[in-house]
């Protein structure tokens, strides 16, 4: 007869022969399953990380690409000339610096039928919040009707990353002092309409 509940000391193994297999392979699946959630969580935070690091670099260049320029008509000077009924005087116009970052002024043109406005100066820095005259030269037609809509002026400015720009600011020319002392020299010319 078979005894029962009787445990032999002198024996090292007590469970079944499987119990051992089985706890070595549930601490082996167990390992991997936690180096699987070691791995996401530090993919997660590198990812996240990387992701917030890509968003700050796409802002900054963003931020230094950005440009916002007001171009205001200044004065236009008294002397002048007409040529074949085109008067000719140089004048001013006020940039301001409404964006983020400094840029550089590099070229100042505004054209429409008859009507030619053009930088004539260097390239002018410019910090943000700051306001700058360049000198510009306008030609006009004496004999133009000249309508209110406004004149683009199209700047061409190099930005804080070293890129050039164009920028388009609208400029009311008929309501400008360059309008004006050239509708002068064209009547002392008589060659108003």
């Amino acid at each position: 007869m078979p005894e029962h509940g009787v445990i032999d000391l002198d024996e090292h193994n007590h469970g079944p022969a499987e119990s051992d297999a089985t706890t070595t392979g549930r601490r082996v699946v167990n390992k991997a399953q936690l180096r699987l959630v070691a791995a996401f969580i530090v993919g997660f935070l590198l990812g996240g990380f990387s992701v917030n690091e890509l968003r700050d670099l796409h802002e900054q260049r963003e931020r230094a690409a950005s440009v916002a320029l007001v171009v205001i008509p200044g004065a236009a000077r008294t002397d002048g000339l007409v040529t074949k009924d085109v008067a000719e005087l140089d004048g001013s116009v006020e940039v301001t610096n409404y964006g983020p970052l400094p840029v550089t002024i590099r070229a100042v043109q505004g054209q429409t039928s008859g009507v030619l406005i053009q930088g004539t100066g260097q390239p002018q820095p410019l910090r943000p919040g700051n306001t700058r005259w360049l000198d510009v030269k306008l030609r006009l037609t004496c004999a133009l009707e000249v309508r209110d809509e406004p004149l683009s002026m199209r700047l061409s400015v190099e930005t804080a990353d070293r890129q050039i720009r164009e920028v388009h600011y609208p400029v009311a020319l008929p309501a400008s002092g360059w309008h004006f002392q050239a509708l002068r020299l064209c009547f002392e010319a008589g060659l108003d309409r």
